[in-house]
């Protein structure tokens, strides 16, 4: 958690649900070091998977309809966040954004090697194309001041 004045960003990194209570989001929940202000602005930790996910977080720690930003990961055929993860955390704040969207393209086969490998290789498809970056911006001099959201390159509101 990182805090500016009276400015606080929830940074999620890889936070995981677990059943231990001294680790993941159990350990900050049960942690007497939280501030008593909620978070306006949320970095949604683990690509949005729902494994990463508490209820208790978004009560107890972020602000109602916080700005929510998270970063897309895909590998092989896993693609972070799915469309239930993207649903469910559009359901907690109309202000999500990400930094990157998937877009699978199917490659072409029409040279000889091309046919060749495909029969070899089930699925061929660009891993990632495009990637961009969401900048959040406030006058932290002025009260009350808004948030100021910059989207840039493939980055999108989810």
């Amino acid at each position: 958690m990182v805090r500016v004045n009276n400015n606080i960003i929830l940074l999620g990194s890889d936070l995981e649900n677990t059943k231990k209570k001294d680790t993941g989001w159990a350990a900050i929940l049960s942690s007497n070091a939280s501030p008593l202000e909620k978070a306006k602005v949320f970095k949604i930790p683990h690509h949005g998977s729902s494994n990463a996910d508490n209820s208790e977080i978004w009560q107890k720690m972020v602000d109602n309809q916080p700005f929510a930003v998270l970063t897309p990961h895909q590998n092989g055929s896993t693609i972070l966040p799915n469309n239930s993860d993207i649903q469910r955390i559009s359901e907690k704040t109309p202000n999500a954004y990400i930094t990157a969207r998937f877009r699978e393209k199917k490659v072409k086969t029409e040279h000889k090697i091309d046919k060749l490998m495909e029969g070899c290789i089930k699925n061929r498809r660009f891993v990632h194309n495009d990637f961009g970056y969401v900048r959040l911006r406030r006058d932290i001099s002025s009260i009350p001041s808004n948030w100021k959201v910059n989207l840039c390159g493939a980055a999108s509101k989810l």
